[in-house]
């Protein structure tokens, strides 16, 4: 398993390392170019959201993977956003146009996954993907 922390805020050098952790993490687990690609975009892609949008001071990234699927569990002390809702929302209207950059990532990720389930609780929003590996 793959585990990162952030505790003193969430700014591009973070998201920078996340992104170089997680595609370390593909190669060394010598994954299909696929889908790394698949895994090391929605991550990249929601933790970015986080860093843009969320206001928040930490954030903690969870991924674990085996020969046929992977989970990422995104947790941060942001403003509340129902990602799970959001991306069902998205994923309808990525591509007319509407709703900018960030609908267009967002749907994205809706393309690309199989669930996204979203929690809050406490003051900390979680989220976590699932999906099943190409062959």
């Amino acid at each position: 398993m793959l585990k990162i922390s952030f505790t003193q805020g969430v700014g591009p050098a973070e998201v920078g390392l996340i992104r170089e952790k997680v595609q370390a993490e593909c190669i060394a687990q010598k994954l299909l170019p696929k889908n790394g690609f698949i895994l090391l975009f929605v991550v990249d892609e929601l933790s970015s959201n986080i860093m843009e949008h969320s206001h928040a001071t930490w954030m903690e990234l969870q991924v674990e993977m085996d020969g046929q699927k992977f989970s990422a569990r995104l947790k941060d002390d942001g403003v509340p956003f129902d990602t799970g809702a959001e991306v069902g929302a998205a994923k309808a209207k990525a591509f007319d146009g509407e709703g900018g950059e960030r609908r267009l990532g967002l749907g994205l990720i809706g393309r690309l996954v199989d669930s996204i389930d979203y929690s809050r609780s406490q003051g900390i929003n979680e989220v976590v993907i699932r999906k099943a590996w190409q062959a």
